[in-house]
């Protein structure tokens, strides 16, 4: 279990995924950077996913929201934008600083192939000028960690990392 945080006091997570290979051409693995279990399905949650196609983006930030019930991909980068080519039996490395700053979060993120050098600069800037709740509706807590999904019948993961609160 990883401890919960405050989305606008700013952190920074990383941590190491891997679609395996023979995966679904469409295959999928998140890092979760907040995720609200006690709010209604489908969670109000925020997570940095890579992807083997490029829907939503070879390398996406989804935003869930429980009510209204929506799903939404703020930033969608292709493989072009990222400096990389997401391939199943690779491992990847990515890193998300979100920062909070007059009623926005932003997120800036990276992904590399695990072992090589990290990228000098972010792959991804956006700003949520609508972002969820600093703390938890309903008493939960966020939390981060690693999700799969139903796109690959396994994903791999290692070496989560949080940092935080305001890191630099």
């Amino acid at each position: 279990d990883t401890p919960g945080v405050n989305l606008c006091n700013g952190f920074m997570v990383e941590g190491d995924m891997q679609i395996p290979p023979g995966s679904d051409a469409g295959a999928d693995a998140t890092l979760v950077i907040a995720d609200n279990l006690s709010a209604p399905s489908p969670n109000d949650a925020y997570m940095l996913g890579m992807s083997l196609d490029n829907g939503p983006g070879n390398f996406f930030l989804q935003k869930n929201v429980s009510t209204p019930s929506s799903v939404t991909f703020p930033s969608q980068l292709g493989n072009g934008s990222i400096g990389t080519v997401i391939t199943a039996g690779v491992w990847y490395t990515a890193k998300v600083l979100v920062t909070y700053n007059a009623g926005s979060l932003r997120f800036q993120a990276k992904i590399w192939p695990r072992g090589s050098l990290e990228p000098a600069s972010w792959s991804m800037d956006v700003t949520d000028a609508s972002p969820l709740p600093c703390t938890p509706i309903n008493g939960g807590t966020y939390k981060m960690g690693f999700q799969a999904d139903g796109s690959s019948s396994t994903n791999y993961y290692s070496g989560l990392k949080i940092y935080g609160p305001s890191p630099v």
